[in-house]
């Protein structure tokens, strides 16, 4: 079965003095093998550097275990306008670099991306950090990471993963930071030292299995010879592998060239195979550069297929991150169970920042069109069309509104320019062809304009002794109509209305010399039957007083009385 790969072989001479080591307890005897490597420039206390001591270079993070990339022999890091950026990478936080804006790394090989680390002298806000990779120098523009979280380490650093599984020749890191004082940039964890190494041999009479603990002890100089063509590496914990380093020892003037690297997964079935090609000079190392996936690796095998008397080989050094949900340099610890499937690699802590998303830890729940940032807080710049941004870096991918030069649209529109990225020209009507860089709308229309596009033209009358005297009449006439029209309505308001009393709707009374007569004038109601019009009777008060009763008994003879 063959699988697919990415190989890349990289040749440099080599002479490296043999480290010391120490295990976790301190203790490193000679049948005991130690589970780490002491990376620091003093000695090592349970792991951790002794004194005033720290990482060698080339190592970085937790118990200096973690391979920086950003120092490899082949790396060249670049800050823009400075002729040199040695304080990212003089292995001292305390020495920074102060306000940095882009930082870019090449190599001349290729490298897996996985996670990279920035360290400040204080950290007062998360900058809205940026990943742009080129798989190939050659290729014109930089991509952008598509899947990005952050976590915070410490109150001074923290870390940035690109999920997007690639090897890379460059890498650019976009972001304003007031001060950046260390960049490191993961090359994984050697998960190969101090594992079970056996190497089996079939050069003899009866085969023989030998314990070859020095092809993974650190030392790429020191090497037991033995016969043998198969060397095979058990870990202690499937992990996920992104590189293999084999090393070749000086002696060997020519290399073999037919080695066969082998993969196994957790259930112990070959996932990956390679096979190395023939190389002129034997003082090389070989990357073995692995396709980027998730599968777990609990074994590797290495098979010499050339009939050689001796294993060529002098060391093997598996790199490689921990499997999601697990964390430590061990890679036993499993992440928390609100964030089962992604935590801190070295305190096992919950993703609680994501770019360009908004659920942490998950961080699958993309910003909207109009917000980015760490969990999208931030709000889209009105200078961006329709309000819509990238989500990582805020920059306009619609366009500009009212200004130009997309997608950072940074310059507002010169006069007499308004709308997307400036393409529009203001009115004419416009007075100096003046608009509001927006939306377009004139700031100042000639005499006797009005509007937005001051399209409407308005009304003049010249105000000479006509016209005031034509407006003054006409008031005068308004007031007048308007007071009739409101006397009028007043005398229909309150016009007195006949009072009834009873069936007696008037009464008149009449009043003689000295008061002596007093007459009641009946009529006849409207609907009785007469003839020849109405009859009218006269009483005397005293008529009226004796007859009282003959009213109050007969109502309905009289209507109306009049008095009079």
């Amino acid at each position: 079965m063959e699988i697919n790969s990415y190989l890349f072989v990289y040749c440099y001479m080599f002479n490296m003095i043999p480290r010391t080591y120490q295990d976790l307890d301190n203790s490193c005897t000679e049948n005991n093998h130690c589970v780490l490597p002491c990376h620091c420039t003093t000695s090592c206390n349970n792991g951790l550097c002794s004194g005033s001591g720290q990482c060698q270079s080339r190592w970085f993070g937790p118990r200096c275990q973690y391979n920086d990339l950003a120092k490899a022999n082949d790396a060249t890091v670049v800050l823009p306008q400075r002729n040199a950026s040695i304080n990212l990478h003089d292995n001292n936080d305390d020495t920074c670099e102060y306000n940095v804006s882009d930082v870019t790394v090449t190599w001349q090989t290729n490298y897996p991306l996985t996670w990279i680390r920035l360290i400040t002298n204080k950290l007062d806000y998360f900058p809205n950090v940026r990943i742009r990779y080129k798989t190939n120098v050659s290729d014109t523009d930089f991509t952008s990471c598509k899947q990005q979280k952050l976590q915070l380490a410490t109150d001074s650093t923290f870390d940035v993963w690109c999920q997007d599984k690639v090897n890379v020749m460059a890498l650019k890191i976009e972001g304003k930071f007031a001060s950046l004082c260390s960049l490191y940039i993961s090359g994984g964890r050697n998960f190969a030292y101090g594992q079970k190494a056996v190497l089996l041999s079939n050069y003899e009479e009866n085969e023989k299995v030998y314990n070859l603990s020095e092809a993974v002890d650190g030392d790429i100089d020191r090497f037991r010879f033995k016969r043998g063509t198969n060397l095979s590496i058990t870990l202690s914990q499937p992990v996920v592998m992104t590189r293999v380093l084999l090393y070749h020892h000086v002696l060997f003037n020519e290399w073999p060239g037919l080695l066969s690297l082998e993969l196994f997964n957790k259930s112990d079935s070959p996932w990956f195979r390679y096979s190395t090609h023939t190389m002129e000079d034997g003082t090389i190392r070989t990357y073995v550069i692995l396709t980027p996936a998730t599968t777990q690796t609990g074994r590797v095998s290495i098979k010499a297929n050339h009939p050689s008397i001796l294993f060529p080989l002098t060391e093997v050094e598996a790199y490689g991150e921990c499997p999601q949900g697990y964390w430590g340099l061990l890679c036993v610890n499993k992440c928390p169970e609100v964030c089962t499937s992604d935590c801190h690699v070295e305190n096992g802590q919950c993703t609680s920042f994501c770019f360009g998303y908004s659920d942490p830890p998950e961080c699958l729940t993309a910003c909207s069109n109009d917000q980015w940032g760490v969990n999208c807080l931030q709000t889209c710049p009105k200078k961006c069309l329709h309000s819509s941004c990238d989500s990582y870096s805020g920059h306009c991918d619609q366009g500009c509104l009212g200004h130009s030069n997309p997608p950072v649209c940074d310059l507002e529109c010169i006069k007499g320019a308004y709308g997307k990225n400036c393409s529009s020209t203001c009115s004419s009507k416009c007075i100096n062809s003046e608009c509001d860089h927006v939306t377009g709308f004139c700031l100042k229309c000639p005499d006797g304009y009005k509007g937005n596009n001051c399209e409407i033209k308005k009304f003049i009358m010249e105000m000479n002794s006509f016209g005031i005297g034509f407006a003054v009449c006409c008031g005068i006439v308004a007031l007048v109509v308007l007071a009739l029209t409101l006397s009028k309505t007043v005398l229909v308001q309150w016009r007195p209305r006949p009072k009834f009393i009873s069936v007696y709707d008037e009464t008149k009374i009449q009043e003689e010399k000295c008061h002596r007569y007093e007459q009641i004038t009946k009529t006849v109601q409207p609907n009785e039957e007469v003839n020849d019009g109405y009859e009218t009777s006269v009483f005397t008060m005293s008529q009226l007083k004796d007859n009282s009763h003959d009213l109050t008994d007969s109502p309905s003879e009289y209507e109306y009385i009049n008095v009079r």
